[in-house]
């Protein structure tokens, strides 16, 4: 949870109160960051000019769902935020942009004017009010120079936010099979099947190189963990998506996986020279 408070010229900056990876137990994360609303399941739809999103910039890299709830109080406890969705890097990491979506116009303009200028974990926050082209203009802009095949998890991460957890820092030679094989021995993993996710980004679409190994189809049969493309040709570690079956199980998960060295069966620390050291996050 971050400490939010209305940016002013002599206020000084809040400081960053524990994250996933602290001593604040599963459950009480769980609980600040689970999504109730079920219009998001129902894929609810705008109409084409309502101004019912909020683009906001300026977040903490290390911002929660409910920690964007929290810079409009009087919403904190309705159903008015349908969807928080995180603008992600090349690297899956948050960028301090988020888009709000809400039910209403005049819900998304009071958010608009709470949250505009306050201050999260240290950081000012900018608001602005968009219309549903604006939204998908400004979301092809941030995917438009990603890999192409980064399309499919970035979906995934949005639409099973709090539940899936990305591994990086793993052997290279790491397969999914291996990883799911002894992960599933200590973590309620979801089960494979169908993904008929709906196509949120186009990244990759500004790209002029058509990139191998891209994913465009969206009627997949995907398992539950998933090799993500090496971001350079010669890379010596590998990294992955794991998609859990609760938001505390992937928070169990990521705590127990934080910072501690992978080894090989045959060999150890000392034989792999702690390469492999291996940070595991939750991704929402």
């Amino acid at each position: 949870m971050l400490l939010v408070s209305r940016s002013l010229a002599t206020s000084s900056s809040t400081s960053l109160s524990p994250s996933p990876s602290s001593s604040a137990t599963p459950s009480e994360f769980a609980s600040s960051s689970s999504d109730t609303n079920p219009n998001r399941a129902r894929g609810y739809r705008y109409p084409h000019n309502a101004k019912r999103r909020v683009l906001l910039s300026g977040l903490p890299d290390t911002a929660l769902p409910n920690d964007v709830r929290r810079l409009a109080p009087t919403l904190v406890n309705s159903n008015a935020i349908f969807d928080v969705t995180f603008l992600r890097s090349g690297l899956l990491n948050q960028t301090g942009k988020a888009i709000v979506h809400f039910s209403t116009d005049v819900e998304a303009s009071d958010f608009k004017h709470s949250a505009d200028k306050r201050i999260l974990g240290g950081k000012v926050v900018d608001a602005t009010i968009l219309s549903n082209p604006e939204m998908h203009e400004t979301i092809d802009l941030h995917y438009a120079n990603h890999m192409a095949s980064l399309r499919v998890p970035l979906d995934i991460i949005s639409a099973e936010s709090g539940r899936v957890v990305i591994l990086r820092g793993l052997p290279a030679l790491t397969g999914e099979e291996k990883l799911r094989n002894k992960l599933e021995k200590r973590y309620d993993l979801v089960g494979s099947g169908p993904w008929r996710g709906k196509v949120l980004n186009r990244a990759g679409h500004n790209r002029h190189v058509i990139q191998e190994g891209s994913i465009n189809n969206h009627n997949l049969i995907l398992g539950p963990v998933l090799r993500l493309p090496n971001t350079h040709q010669d890379s010596s570690t590998s990294w992955f998506l794991v998609r859990l079956k609760s938001m505390s199980e992937a928070i169990r998960l990521a705590r127990r996986w934080n910072n501690t060295y992978f080894t090989p069966q045959r060999f150890n620390i000392d034989a792999t020279g702690g390469r492999y050291k291996v940070q595991a996050s939750v991704a929402y």
